[in-house]
């Protein structure tokens, strides 16, 4: 156990630990964000939102796949039965 805390207590100094913190304040997902152009700025905020949008397809057509295999095979199955 000795050795789990003083693990933790060199996380901790680490994580208050001046040389470790940014003295201009919170360092941000860009790290250079506040020197790009407002152009470069407009094209990654796009880009980021896309890459959501397609996150959040990609996971609503994955939810939908065993429903829609569900209608398909009800549908086949529907075709047989009114021959």
């Amino acid at each position: 156990m000795p050795a789990l805390s003083w693990l933790a207590l060199t996380v901790i100094d680490w994580s208050v630990s001046p040389l470790f913190q940014d003295p201009s304040g919170p360092m941000s997902l860009v790290p250079r964000w506040r020197y790009m152009t407002d152009e470069a700025k407009a094209l990654t905020k796009r880009t980021a939102v896309s890459a959501l949008v397609v996150l959040l397809v990609l996971l609503v057509v994955r939810a939908l796949v065993p429903w829609v295999l569900v209608a398909v095979v009800g549908w086949w199955i529907w075709k047989a039965v009114s021959r």
